[in-house]
Formats: C-alpha cells, structure tokens, sequence
C-alpha cells in the first residue's frame, strides 16, 4: 500500500479476477493505493494494456467532488478512497499515451 501519487490506475477487471494487480503495479512503478481497494497509483505516467491511467488534478474531502457528468472521452472521473485520515474524493482525467508500444 502507498499514498497517492499524481496518477491513478484502475486495472482491467479480468487483471483483479486473475490475482495479478501486484504484477501491474511493478508495471507501472507503483504500488496499491491506500483505501482505493484494486487502485493502483504511481508518480509518472507509463502505459500498460492491463490498467486505464488517469492524471488527480484535485483531492477534495468526501462529499465536495460533485462535477457535472459527461460521456466525453476526456472528462474528469471521479473516484473515491478512505484512507486513515478519512475518506476523500479524486478528481482525474484520463490519460492519453500518444501511441500503445
């Protein structure tokens, strides 16, 4: 487990069935986010074709992320994690690599 970091991951669903999210996390350089259940996150942004990245542009108290929602590709996501000092809510937008290696 680790504090967040300025990216976040969330794993595909068949990684977490598959008991391989420590794998992705070597992948990307980071570790479990703690309280975010399966989230990963690190520091930099590094593709990987078993986890979706997004860049936290905010970390707001639990109860204040309420934005406006929209299936644009590029709209900010919330998510939201309880860790010791309580619970919070990420504000993030995915992340575009310019091309998959």
């Amino acid at each position: 487990m680790r504090p967040l970091g300025r990216y976040v991951y969330v794993p595909d669903p068949a990684v977490v069935d598959a008991g391989l999210v420590a794998e992705v996390a070597e992948d990307v350089a980071g570790g479990l986010l703690h309280g975010g259940g399966a989230l990963l996150t690190a520091d930099e942004p590094r593709y990987t074709p078993f986890a979706t990245a997004y860049e936290v542009m905010e970390v707001l108290p639990w109860g204040d992320g309420a934005r406006p929602r929209t299936d644009a590709p590029d709209a900010p996501v919330e998510f939201v994690v309880t860790a010791a000092d309580g619970t919070a809510t990420l504000i993030a937008v995915p992340v575009r690599f310019p091309q998959a290696p």
